[in-house]
């Protein structure tokens, strides 16, 4: 899945998307964006590859999240 736009990540898109690993290059060249919600992925307990996932984002001032407190073994 890509996603495109040029406003702000909604913080409860991946709502429900307990079940999703593959987020490569979801955000890809979105240049738009200036931040990413910190609970993004909280829901994402499968989530294993990141790859280029804001990749192009080069506008993003807010840090990114820390994927690896999201797990239990994190």
């Amino acid at each position: 899945m890509l996603f495109r736009s040029n406003g702000e990540i909604p913080s409860d898109l991946f709502e429900d998307s307990y079940s999703a690993n593959t987020f490569t290059q979801t955000f890809l060249r979105c240049y738009g964006l200036t931040s990413i919600p910190q609970n993004l992925f909280i829901n994402c307990a499968e989530g294993s590859n990141f790859s280029g996932t804001f990749m192009g984002c080069e506008n993003i001032t807010s840090r990114v999240p820390e994927l690896w407190n999201y797990t239990d073994n994190g």
